[in-house]
């Protein structure tokens, strides 16, 4: 018997002695240091243009869905949807968020309860709490609902979707359905024509809708990306499910347009 052997002893050991690398913490590290050296705001824009060179589909509701593990490992939980707008200002590339706040409080004084869909950190969630008795927050993923409870307490109720439908919501429960940065990102333009049969679905006798939807008839909102639908192709939704249009708002937002809805 050879004489490393006898020893216990064998060349592989140097083999398994060697410190494998920790390819999850360096990738970790690597990020820190991104982020740390670019800013979270501008680390979001730079990954987001490497998905759209690399072929990922942002709008898959796998993709969409990962928005919440974002949120929750982001060092700065506070600021982290500021990169979709600041609901008190007028936000360049985004469009005049200030209108949408306006209304939405003013239409408090009509409406006692209200859908948000897409809430996700809750930054338009904190005026909902504010001004409506009774408010319904809705997302993909149910890893927020502490953090909405911490920020909120129980001036909410949460719901899950699949993405494009309200099965938790019973028929003719709810007055108002509000919707910004969201539903711009569905998968495919089907996605708003179920959304609309289920908000006809929910919405109370007189209720309306309030949504930011994509368009392709403004640039910023083919440049990001979003679902590629027409005018022509929401006007036709609305008519096919039996909602009737309020307004077709075309100049608030760069990135979309605000569609306002109602159950008549």
């Amino acid at each position: 018997m050879e004489w490393w052997r006898k020893i216990g002893f064998h060349p592989n050991s140097f083999r398994n002695c060697q410190v494998k690398p920790d390819v999850h913490q360096m990738k970790k590290k690597f990020i820190f240091f991104v982020k740390r050296l670019l800013g979270e705001k501008l680390y979001l824009f730079v990954k987001k243009l490497y998905l759209n060179i690399f072929g990922v589909n942002v709008n898959s509701l796998k993709y969409q869905k990962k928005w919440t593990e974002f949120y929750l490992k982001s060092d700065d939980k506070e600021k982290f949807s500021l990169g979709w707008g600041e609901i008190d200002k007028y936000n360049k590339g985004l469009g005049d968020y200030r209108v949408v706040l306006k209304k939405i409080i003013s239409m408090s004084k009509s409406f006692d309860s209200i859908l948000e869909i897409g809430c996700l950190d809750g930054k338009w969630s904190k005026v909902l709490v504010e001004h409506f008795d009774e408010v319904h927050l809705m997302d993909l993923n149910d890893k927020l609902l502490p953090i909405l409870q911490k920020k909120f307490g129980d001036k909410f109720t949460f719901h899950t979707t699949s993405g494009n439908e309200l099965k938790s919501l019973d028929d003719d429960s709810i007055e108002l359905i509000f919707s910004m940065d969201s539903l711009v990102r569905v998968p495919d333009k089907k996605y708003i024509l179920d959304y609309l049969i289920d908000f006809n679905r929910v919405l109370k006798k007189q209720g309306e809708v309030y949504v930011h939807l994509p368009c392709n008839l403004k640039t910023k909102s083919i440049r990001k990306k979003f679902t590629d639908i027409s005018k022509p192709e929401i006007l036709n939704f609305i008519e096919v499910v039996g909602l009737k249009l309020i307004e077709f708002d075309e100049k608030t937002l760069d990135h979309g347009i605000l569609l306002h809805l109602i159950k008549e």
